[in-house]
């Protein structure tokens, strides 16, 4: 059971690449039963996810005491 928890604080803009490589990671970690959660998104990224509907594929909250709730659920 794979938990994976990313800390997006530091993150000021994201590629298609790097989008393409959470989406992959994302994928994998699902096909196991496990779960990855982002946090600590900007505005910027909250934004990009919501255009993209990619908030749709990811599990994200705005810090870490929320995200680490979730994933021991």
């Amino acid at each position: 059971n794979i938990k994976v928890l990313i800390d997006m604080k530091e993150v000021v803009f994201l590629n298609s690449g790097s989008i393409g490589t959470l989406l992959s990671g994302n994928s994998m970690i699902k096909k196991v039963g496990g779960k990855v959660v982002l946090y600590n998104t900007s505005d910027y990224l909250d934004n990009l996810f919501k255009i993209t509907k990619l908030n749709l594929a990811f599990d994200i909250h705005k810090d870490k005491d929320d995200a680490e709730r979730t994933v021991l659920n």
